[in-house]
């Protein structure tokens, strides 16, 4: 599709990853790194196509009421709709976004995360686990796996 877009000079590209591509959290620390990777590569994506008339957008939701989010039973703060998130990307991809980052009050939470000492992010995540705020840390199964291969 991508080579079809270019050879045409118009299209866009939207991605979607995560309002946490930027957090470390210990409970799935593999998806986490996905979702930054998701980032980094909507980023580069962006900067290869742009001058060949071809848009990306990568989306960064936080909680958005689905089967999934709703699957480990823990707080959900700030959710959306699916319905209220899809019309956030459609308004935002025609007004040509690059990065479409939505709730505001967790963006501006995580923004002041990235400029706060690192221990005092340890502490905020370490309080959040204890209140109950994400589910329990789950075994890695690969590293179960490992350990049985000894």
């Amino acid at each position: 599709i991508t080579p079809r877009m270019v050879e045409r000079g118009r299209g866009h590209i939207v991605i979607v990853g995560s309002i946490l591509d930027s957090l470390g959290v210990p409970q799935s620390p593999v998806y986490f790194a996905s979702k930054a990777a998701v980032q980094i590569y909507g980023e580069g994506l962006r900067r290869l196509l742009q001058d060949q008339g071809v848009g990306v957008s990568v989306v960064r939701p936080g909680f958005i009421d689905t089967p999934m989010s709703q699957s480990p039973k823990q707080p959900r703060p700030f959710c959306w709709s699916p319905e209220r998130a899809a019309q956030k990307v459609i308004v935002d991809v025609r007004q040509g976004a690059y990065q479409i980052t939505f709730p505001w009050q967790l963006r501006l939470l995580l923004g002041l995360q990235r400029l706060a000492p690192v221990r005092l992010t340890d502490y905020v995540v370490a309080q959040s686990l204890r209140a109950g705020w994400a589910p329990p840390i789950a075994p890695d199964p690969g590293a179960t796996a490992q350990r049985r291969k000894r």
